[in-house]
């Protein structure tokens, strides 16, 4: 028996379950800080990946209000520099996003 030296993805039903747990624990948050932090950290885990990021715009469209990390250490983050000061997605994007979290 060959044996792989990858580990063992888990199975759609594993991730989904980990995802319901994830939005169960999420929604015991208060803190808006603390849910983006366990959102990348949830992202990361639930996809396998090794870093996440999340950025959150501001009220003008096009600046970010916040940038979340997972997965670096406190030095990668200093190699790196500030995170970015603006948003760089195609204009219909950020405006589906808007429309998609409008009350209406």
């Amino acid at each position: 028996m060959i044996e792989s030296s990858e580990p063992q993805k888990p199975s759609a039903q594993v991730r989904l379950e980990r995802l319901l747990a994830a939005s169960l624990m999420l929604a015991t948050e208060v803190s808006l800080e603390r849910v983006l932090q366990k959102v990348t950290e949830i992202a990361v885990d639930l996809i396998d990946a090794r870093y996440a990021a999340l950025g959150v715009l501001a009220q003008d469209g096009r600046t970010l209000e916040s940038f979340t990390t997972t997965g670096m250490t406190a030095e990668e983050r200093q190699r790196i520099g500030a995170p970015p000061s603006f948003c760089v997605l195609p204009r219909a994007y950020i405006a589906l996003v808007k429309r998609s979290a409008s009350p209406n």
